[in-house]
């Protein structure tokens, strides 16, 4: 189903991973224009005061769950 396929596959990317691939993306250090990496930045805000900003992604798989912010 389209909307599960992700929680029924194999774990393709560990936590480590996804925490360089954010450092990467808070630097806009990836092979995307600069203006998408924004974008997506964007979608993974969750919160924001004056002074910080809070970015984050969970995922879930193989009964695994992380959260990186």
């Amino acid at each position: 189903m389209i909307t599960t396929f992700y929680l029924e596959r194999p774990l393709k990317i560990s936590a480590i991973e996804q925490s360089q691939f954010l450092a990467r993306l808070a630097q806009a250090k990836l092979p995307f224009s600069k203006s998408f990496q924004r974008n997506v930045a964007e979608i993974i805000k969750l919160d924001a005061q004056k002074d910080w900003v809070l970015y984050a992604k969970t995922r879930w798989a193989n009964k695994i769950g992380w959260w990186v912010g």
